[in-house]
């Protein structure tokens, strides 16, 4: 809100929108741990897909899993989902073309041993 106006004092931006200021700066707290947190997971991801490139997001959180707990971050596979696209670290589906064949069928072709 502050950098929406940055000329208004934040008690008078806060009885615009009925809020305290107390819960302005506990929201600006929680999105500074979870920036903080959010970080560190992403490094992790990094780590893990330096090793295991392509691998997606339900194996990550389940090689992760123990290492989360370890940390005392609480994120299931949805929330990490979600952090993986704001951060642009979503795999992306490559569409293969099989090879396109042409065969001309004549009378005098042999397929698979059979002439038809």
């Amino acid at each position: 809100m502050r950098l929406v106006f940055p000329l208004l004092s934040l008690t008078l931006i806060c009885s615009f929108y009925d809020r305290h200021r107390q819960s302005y700066y506990e929201a600006v707290r929680r999105e500074k741990i979870y920036q903080e947190v959010a970080d560190k997971v992403v490094r992790k991801v990094n780590n893990l897909r330096a090793v295991l490139s392509g691998i997606g997001t339900s194996k990550l959180h389940f090689l992760m899993k123990d290492w989360l707990e370890a940390e005392g971050i609480k994120m299931g596979r949805d929330k990490l989902h979600k952090l993986l696209r704001e951060r642009d670290l979503l795999i992306k589906k490559v569409m293969e073309l099989g090879l396109l064949t042409l065969i001309i069928i004549t009378e005098n072709t042999m397929i698979c041993g059979e002439s038809w």
